[in-house]
């Protein structure tokens, strides 16, 4: 029998797999970053640590409970579902363990041989072939193998992780969200008002993520040519067409969004809203989460930069960015847990995207804001 397959030496094995990405030095050379590479995992070490977590007693008791609840007849039977079945079920435990990967091809080695009907993966893979936009690849595979797993399915994933295809959802929705275009090329026609005439705009690409692509010094232009030079910078450095938008000179939110089940708040709820915080950057366009506020420990914008969690807002103020990012949330079609950016002003709030997942812990405003 293979990891964890169905009852074994008298116990009724359930599995919680902790997925997570490997990150290869060749992935930071393709996207651009190869002096950011470090040998430090805090992916996997991130992983070992919800193993930690969960394999406690009173967390493995909260997970056999969960597992028992959404599988009440786990060996079988002609039972009635409204009416649990009186059978003598052997001894039960939870086994958690972390697996790393980085393709598809890992991910059908590693899950084999392991019993999909007793397992659940806590899905934390960000990017397959170290492509954020081959996200959706891991859980078209979960699928395909017939395993439950945490987060949003392929479906939502292929819309979250195209800007260009969020933003529709955005606006289907009524959501507001800035004025934007895609660009395959950096010679397609440009349809965007241009500055004067409009505020400056924001180039960014359209299925990175972790601000890759993203610098406070080029990504904003007031001209044609900027545009059209940072639009072709994005196709020759990261192979990627180009999401261009209105630039919001507001206040930054990222709303970390729940789908609660617990009986008591079924839905999506948005927990405590946590502010972006640029210190003494005057220039409202160069109060932008970059790459280089966001990993450079070298520069001063990352050593200026800090968040406040809980924002401080007043409540009309914070409903309206929290009821931005839950509609998001519910636009692109998330499950179970997600983050939202969302920036405001002169009373708007607007949607700028929305975050699968994200980790490690020392930038993880999901794991603040729990």
């Amino acid at each position: 029998m293979g990891l964890g397959v169905g009852v074994t030496a008298g116990v009724l094995l359930f599995n919680v797999i902790v997925m997570y990405n490997v990150v290869l030095r060749e992935d930071y050379i393709s996207a651009g970053e190869e002096e950011n590479f470090s040998s430090d995992d805090e992916a996997r070490d991130t992983s070992l640590l919800i193993v930690d977590t969960l394999s406690t007693p009173e967390a493995k008791a909260g997970l056999l409970a969960a597992f028992l609840r959404h599988n009440p007849h786990p060996l079988g039977g002609d039972c009635n579902s409204d009416d649990p079945c009186q059978m003598d079920l052997p001894s039960t435990d939870v086994r958690v363990w972390a697996i790393g990967v980085r393709s598809v091809s890992d991910i059908e080695k590693a899950l084999g041989e392991v019993d999909r009907h007793h397992t659940v993966i806590l899905n934390l893979v960000e990017s397959v072939d170290g492509l954020s936009s081959k996200h959706p690849d891991a859980t078209d595979a979960f699928d395909k193998m017939g395993f439950a797993y945490t987060g949003p399915n392929s479906t939502a994933l292929k819309i979250a992780v195209n800007k260009g295809l969020a933003k529709e959802k955005f606006l289907e929705n009524h959501l507001s969200t800035p004025l934007g275009q895609t660009f395959y090329s950096h010679t397609d026609p440009i349809s965007l008002p241009l500055p004067p005439e409009s505020p400056p705009l924001i180039v960014k690409p359209l299925a990175e993520d972790a601000s890759i692509g993203i610098s406070k010094h080029a990504s904003i232009v007031k001209t044609e040519q900027q545009l059209r030079d940072r639009v072709l910078f994005m196709q020759d450095v990261y192979k990627t067409p180009s999401l261009v938008e209105q630039f919001i000179d507001g206040r930054e939110f990222t709303v970390s969004v729940w789908e609660a089940g617990d009986g008591v708040t079924e839905g999506a709820v948005a927990l405590p809203l946590v502010e972006y915080l640029f210190g003494l950057i005057d220039d409202p366009y160069m109060r932008i989460y970059d790459f280089e506020t966001k990993w450079d420990e070298s520069s001063p914008f990352f050593k200026e930069f800090d968040l406040s969690c809980p924002a401080i807002l007043d409540e009309p103020t914070a409903k309206l960015v929290a009821d931005a990012a839950v509609g998001a949330f519910k636009a692109v079609g998330m499950r179970d847990f997600a983050r939202v950016d969302v920036r405001f002003k002169d009373g708007t709030a607007y949607v700028l995207e929305v975050v699968c997942i994200t980790y490690p812990p020392s930038y993880n405003k999901y794991l603040l804001t729990l």
